[in-house]
This record gives C-alpha cells, structure tokens and sequence, in this order.
C-alpha cells in the first residue's frame, strides 16, 4: 500500500469514527435528521454570496438532499 492509499484509508475511518460520534450524540439528544436538515437550510440562508461553492456551501446542500442511495 503506498502512502496515498494509507492516507486514504486513514481518512475513511476518521470519516467512520465521526459519523458515529455524531450518531451517538444525535440519538443521546435526541435530534432528529429532518431538524438537523432544517438548520442547515436556515445555515445556508445566513451564508454571505462569497461563500457560495464553499466546503461548508456544498455539504450544508448535502446535508439538506440526503444520501440518494439510502432510501
């Protein structure tokens, strides 16, 4: 495995590992994703224009039209 794909993978189980935390913490508070949805569409309102292709720009829309594999 040359260092691109360890760097790779080491990403992908950071990715994991947070998506878990994250779905502890949303079911230990119970939020849920239609309200997690709902403040990132007002989050995108909020956004100034030069934000506009940002990171936080295309995952808020994301966020907001979900997974199409998971249905």
């Amino acid at each position: 495995m040359n260092e691109l794909e360890k760097r790779i993978r080491q990403l992908e189980i950071e990715k994991l590992g947070l998506q878990f935390q994250v779905s502890l913490l949303m079911d230990k508070l119970g939020v849920t994703l239609p309200e997690m949805k709902d403040f990132a569409s007002k989050c995108l309102e909020e956004l100034p224009d030069s934000e506009v292709n940002s990171a936080i720009h295309l995952y808020l829309q994301g966020l907001i039209q979900g997974d199409p594999n998971q249905k």
